[in-house]
């Protein structure tokens, strides 16, 4: 019994130990916004507002933080932050890394009202235009059939699409990073994108096609844009780049995977889509 209680008296000298250690030593003191990007939306004057909106608070014990939670309040309250991550600085700091979420695509949602999304498809503004205008300096006009669940998106919302079949969407902005692209130069780039349904070859099913239009309003068709993308985007950039106004001329840009030999094959078609 003696050495029972010596233990046990032990077990709670070592939780009171811990618990002070929690509230003193491991208690939040300091958090701290850090942008790894410009900002256009945020700036310092923001960055109050944004931690004491994050659910952090001061005097916490730092080892039991729900930095998760913490995250979804903001990026749901903030719908153009983006949080990398929310570090912990030993032994009573948090640093909140973050980046602004950059405007992609506009998506029609009928009415005149467009969704402005960065390239994950999530939804950071609803706009009422008139004529949506397609300029290199404007989000790319994304052209989609939505249901009515769709079209009643609320800012902060991401798209989804039945069966996941145009997944592929959010990843555009990446496969063309991938090939040494930026946000800013994808949008110089493209005007619009359509999306078709291609029947396949040897599939029993409809493959669906990216439609690129750029800015001197020439097309290109990319077919089963689930699978290699970034590699079917790096063909239309190297040869889109060599076309000539000539070329062009009644004519779009195929690109598709040769199923014998799996490489990805660039055709200019003769006729207009």
């Amino acid at each position: 019994m003696k050495k029972f209680c010596i233990f046990g008296g032990v077990i709670l000298g070592i939780l009171v130990v811990f618990v002070i250690l929690c509230f003193t030593l491991f208690g939040l003191s300091s958090i701290s916004i850090n942008f790894k990007t410009s900002s256009l939306v945020f700036d310092e004057n923001s960055y109050d507002e944004i931690i004491e909106n994050s659910g952090l608070k001061q005097g916490s014990c730092v080892l039991f933080l729900n930095k998760k939670l913490a995250e979804e309040k903001l990026e749901k309250q903030y719908p153009y932050l983006k949080i990398i991550n929310i570090e912990t600085v030993f032994p009573n700091k948090v640093v909140i890394h973050c980046a602004e979420r950059e405007e992609v695509f506009a998506i029609n949602l009928n009415n005149n009202k467009y969704a402005i999304c960065d390239e994950n498809l999530k939804v950071l503004n609803i706009t009422n235009i008139e004529n949506y205008e397609s300029v290199q300096s404007n989000p790319i006009l994304l052209n989609l059939f939505l249901n009515e669940t769709q079209q009643n998106i609320s800012v902060g919302d991401v798209f989804n699409f039945y069966e996941n079949s145009l997944d592929f969407l959010k990843k555009i902005g990446e496969a063309f990073k991938l090939n040494n692209r930026s946000i800013v130069e994808i949008k110089g780039l493209i005007k619009s994108i359509d999306i078709e349904y291609i029947p396949s070859v040897n599939q029993f099913k409809n493959l669906p096609a990216l439609v690129l239009q750029d800015f001197q309003n020439y097309k290109t068709k990319i077919v089963d844009s689930n699978n290699l993308l970034p590699e079917k985007i790096s063909a239309y950039l190297e040869v889109s780049s060599q076309l000539t106004f000539q070329d062009k001329q009644n004519s779009y840009l195929y690109i598709y995977q040769d199923t014998k030999t799996g490489k990805i094959i660039s055709h200019l078609v003769k006729e207009n889509i």
